[in-house]
């Protein structure tokens, strides 16, 4: 087996755990509040940024630091300027320029050398967007001052309600409630997808065997790269509760005598999960992940219910329900 494989695998991991857990406001504010959101289809983000252009109609410079990213982006709400706000936030938001920002202030909370955030204080006079109604805002701005996947330029990343409560926002604080439940969802969602399931008995058996050999990959930090048949088929009964024979998955190495990964990336998904709730009853949490289409998640596609049930050091999966 290929070591270099493995090594890409487990690098796909993190940077598709670093997708649902990305950076972002350190203040943890003391309510939830739902965001304003629209649907929308899949969009990629827009490759015609180039940092050498202005933006039509519109008189700043290509920013060069953070603190220029975010007047960039203040100016561009202000003035309306769809192809600025595009520039700097890699989205093309066509009706955020049918919303009239009013005297927006903004204000340095924390710097870095890789990002930087602010909050924005505003409010909107009229508007023709389901993501801005009419009101007063507080927004916390954040900046990636490296560039992104659209930009070699600072870049706005994140947008977001400083009292939003989301996994996402405090990636690193794993005393959050409900954390392991949310890292194990977070995981599958970055290699596996987000498709529902209404029981997980009923995924595709080389889909369940696959994904407990990468719980396994991950137990033994990378160091085994052949498993038993035996201790796959374990773990999938730990992780789904179903009855499978991973000797007879695409996965198993009749020379080895074991099962080993094939190698591949994960999967990119922009993401608000909220705080997990556990049924005083039955022991079940459930977890709401919601789905967005723009890096900024203010466009969401849709949200999916997660329900789990503690089982040994791992959780099993119940179901993944629409709502």
């Amino acid at each position: 087996m290929n070591h270099k494989r493995f090594l890409t695998l487990l690098l796909a991991g993190v940077l598709a755990l670093s997708l649902t857990a990305c950076s972002g406001g350190e203040e943890r504010g003391s309510s939830s509040t739902a965001e304003n959101s629209s649907s929308s289809t899949a969009a990629e983000p827009s490759s015609g940024a180039e940092s050498g252009s202005k933006a039509e109609g519109f008189s700043l410079d290509t920013p060069t630091t953070a603190d220029e990213a975010a007047e960039y982006f203040k100016q561009a709400l202000l003035a309306g300027n769809v192809d600025a706000i595009e520039k700097i936030t890699g989205y093309r938001y066509e009706d955020w320029g049918n919303v009239t920002f009013d005297d927006i202030r903004c204000q340095t909370i924390a710097q870095d050398p890789m990002r930087s955030r602010y909050q924005f204080t505003f409010t909107v006079s009229q508007s023709g967007s389901e993501t801005f109604p009419t009101g007063t805002y507080e927004r916390i701005v954040e900046v990636n001052a490296s560039g992104t996947e659209f930009a070699s330029y600072p870049a706005v990343t994140m947008l977001y309600d400083k009292s939003w409560n989301y996994y996402e926002l405090f990636p690193y604080d794993m005393e959050q409630p409900g954390y392991p439940v949310y890292s194990q969802v977070s995981q599958y969602i970055g290699f596996m997808g987000s498709e529902p399931f209404a029981s997980a008995a009923d995924l595709p058996v080389e889909e369940m065997v696959e994904y407990a050999m990468i719980t396994i990959f991950g137990d033994y930090s990378g160091e085994r790269e052949l498993y038993s048949v035996s201790e796959v088929n374990t773990r999938v009964r730990e992780l789904f509760g179903a009855e499978v024979d991973a000797a007879q998955t695409k996965f198993y190495n009749a020379e080895e005598g074991g099962c080993e990964l094939l190698g591949r990336g994960g999967m990119w998904f922009y993401t608000w999960t909220s705080p997990a709730k556990q049924d005083a009853a039955t022991g079940r949490y459930t977890i709401d992940v919601n789905f967005y289409t723009d890096a900024l998640r203010t466009l969401r596609e849709r949200t999916v219910r997660y329900t789990l049930e503690p089982n040994g050091n791992h959780f099993r999966f119940i179901s993944a329900e629409e709502l």
